[in-house]
């Protein structure tokens, strides 16, 4: 596959000649992942058997790897110094190059003053905090997180409504959920953390401006109109602890035991939180998931007269935005509406 290989490049319309290609992987091949897997297993193998590294309760954590992407833990600087050479004897006996010039350095519970790490002979960059496939890493992630989440979330919600205010409310709602609200790195999210009320803030005030409500409207209103943002995120989580509890990977299994029983972790806070909110039990996260997620439903139930008001405020909007006639006037039925959502 690889020791043949010939390639053309397309500009515009037209191909190149062929010509020989001696190295690198096939881009977008599927059994390329599986060949750089097999690759650089060895390297783990051997950061593993060294003993060198971090370990939770009884799991080796001193190594993880992504892609070509690879997280060293070390609890000390030797132990990440004496890391860092296994790994650069790997990379000279099977001739991959380490890139020192993306790989950073963050420290915990350590002031980075006077240190110096380097990779294949160049230094490497102290940060205090790093971005990783979208995901917020650093000293305050869950509080961080949330706050750059919150911020992004707003501003595309404004975006949406001044690019597409010709639409109607419930198709502006539809390209707002699927647009605004990827909620990325959401399960990494401490939701005793009181930032995560700001989100469930400037949710409702996005959809009072999707929906066109006046900005006193009631909360009961914005979250009966349309799925409510803390049903989402909690159903997210749900899922997310789910898959790590039932993970086929052992050590995955491991370490989520092992921080279930850390009363101080967020993955453990957000464990009870999900269990309190919904009275799930305990020996129902090794049920099947839809049975699991069926029990994630509203926090609380709306009276009888909440859901008359909601009906009738669904059959306003859809006269408002002309998907059904009424003799009433757009005028007419905006104020009718600012009443019903305020009183």
């Amino acid at each position: 596959m690889y020791s043949d290989q010939r390639i053309q490049v397309r500009w515009n319309d037209c191909l190149s000649e062929m010509f020989d290609m001696r190295n690198g992987v096939r881009q977008g091949a599927v059994l390329s992942p599986g060949l750089f897997t097999l690759y650089i297993d060895g390297l783990f193998c051997r950061l593993q058997q060294s003993g060198i590294g971090c370990h939770v309760g009884g799991s080796f954590a001193g190594a993880f790897g992504y892609a070509d992407d690879i997280v060293l833990l070390a609890p000390s600087l030797d132990a990440l110094c004496y890391m860092i050479t296994i790994c650069e004897t790997y990379a000279k006996e099977y001739h991959i190059l380490f890139n020192p010039s993306k790989s950073k350095l963050m420290c915990y519970n350590l002031e980075p003053q006077d240190i110096r790490i380097q990779l294949c002979g160049h230094p490497i960059s102290i940060v205090s905090h790093e971005t990783y496939l979208g995901n917020y890493i650093g000293n305050d992630i869950s509080e961080r997180g949330i706050t750059q989440a919150m911020c992004a979330f707003s501003q595309k919600t404004n975006h949406l409504v001044a690019d597409f205010a010709m639409l109607d409310s419930y198709s502006l709602c539809k390209l707002h959920s699927t647009y605004c609200m990827s909620l990325y790195g959401s399960e990494l999210w401490n939701y005793n953390s009181r930032y995560v009320e700001q989100v469930y803030v400037a949710w409702r005030k996005s959809m009072r401006k999707v929906f066109q409500f006046p900005y006193r409207a009631h909360n009961y209103i914005v979250c009966g109109i349309t799925e409510c943002v803390s049903i989402k995120l909690h159903r997210r989580l749900t899922k997310f602890i789910y898959s790590m509890i039932n993970s086929n990977n052992q050590t995955v299994k491991e370490l989520t035991s092992y921080f279930l029983s850390c009363e101080a972790s967020t993955l453990a806070e957000n464990y009870r939180f999900i269990m309190y909110e919904y009275d799930i039990p305990v020996f129902s996260w090794h049920r099947h998931l839809c049975d699991l997620i069926s029990l994630v439903k509203e926090r609380h139930v709306l009276s009888d007269m909440q859901l008359i008001n909601i009906h009738s405020i669904k059959e306003l909007i859809c006269i408002r935005d002309h998907i059904s006639d009424s003799p009433l006037s757009s005028s007419e039925v905006k104020i009718v509406l600012d009443v019903m959502c305020i009183d």
